[in-house]
């Protein structure tokens, strides 16, 4: 029924997609019929480090981390030790740079910035905790004082945490600076998308892009913001654009947004 129509009413709603052998199908179904669409959704995402990669760079890329390599960590909420992709290889690296032996005498130096407690943060030399809402103030003050160009709101345009003091700010960024190209500036995927550009600045302006981090291609067969996909099927929905509508994976009546 749909060949006629080249496919206009049909679409595909699937999860995720990373193996190359389900993208090639669907990018084969979507060229017998040009006229039907691919959404992509789940609830647990990665929207805001693909629109801070957009925001820094103009185009999604995927960040590889080396801790191996670094002797100064500031995580902004990133809860790298146990809740990320690539956890178990990074936990590794991280504890491996920690030990001390007879012949390495320094260990790396963690600080963390978080919004609830983690196991990173139990992990860390120096721990500070603020509300969500601070966190875009804190990494753009951080971000002004390491020199890196600010696409958030500069720090008088963000209200500043009010439950604690700012002393630790300097001697923070004076410590990264004296380890550049050994530093790491991570971010956790529930930051704003300006929070994670602001990573990218600092990472650039601290000498680490090449060192102790690197990017490759977005994993994702076909990278795109999920909500906005999602978004665009219920339109599609609701304006009786769709006839055919094909599920593959998840659950969207049970875990997409509420409205």
């Amino acid at each position: 029924e749909q060949r006629p129509k080249q496919g206009a009413g049909l679409r595909f709603l699937t999860e995720t997609v990373t193996s190359p052998t389900l993208g090639a199908q669907l990018k084969a179904i979507l060229a017998e019929f040009p006229q039907a669409k691919w959404h992509q959704y789940e609830p647990v995402n990665r929207d805001n480090a693909r629109a801070g990669a957009i925001m820094a760079f103009g185009q999604p890329f995927n960040t590889i981390y080396h801790f191996d390599q670094a002797e100064r960590i500031l995580s902004l909420n990133a809860d790298f030790l146990s809740g990320a992709p690539g956890t178990l290889r990074y936990a590794r690296e991280f504890a491996a740079h920690r030990r001390v032996t007879e012949g390495k005498h320094e260990m790396s130096r963690l600080y963390v910035v978080e919004t609830t407690p983690t196991t990173t943060g139990a992990s860390a030399d120096h721990r500070w905790t603020m509300r969500p809402s601070e966190l875009e103030g804190i990494a753009s003050q951080l971000a002004a004082r390491l020199g890196a160009s600010a696409t958030a709101p500069s720090p008088d345009q963000v209200s500043p945490p009010d439950n604690h003091g700012h002393s630790w700010i300097e001697p923070l960024t004076r410590d990264l600076q004296q380890h550049r190209g050994a530093s790491i500036v991570i971010v956790g995927n529930e930051a704003p998308g300006s929070v994670h550009a602001l990573a990218h600045s600092m990472n650039n302006a601290l000498g680490n892009i090449g060192k102790t981090v690197s990017y490759t291609d977005p994993l994702e067969v076909n990278s795109v913001d999920q909500k906005e996909s999602l978004r665009d099927l219920v339109q599609d929905i609701d304006g009786g654009r769709v006839e055919l509508l094909v599920i593959l994976g998840g659950n969207p009546t049970y875990n997409t947004p509420a409205d």
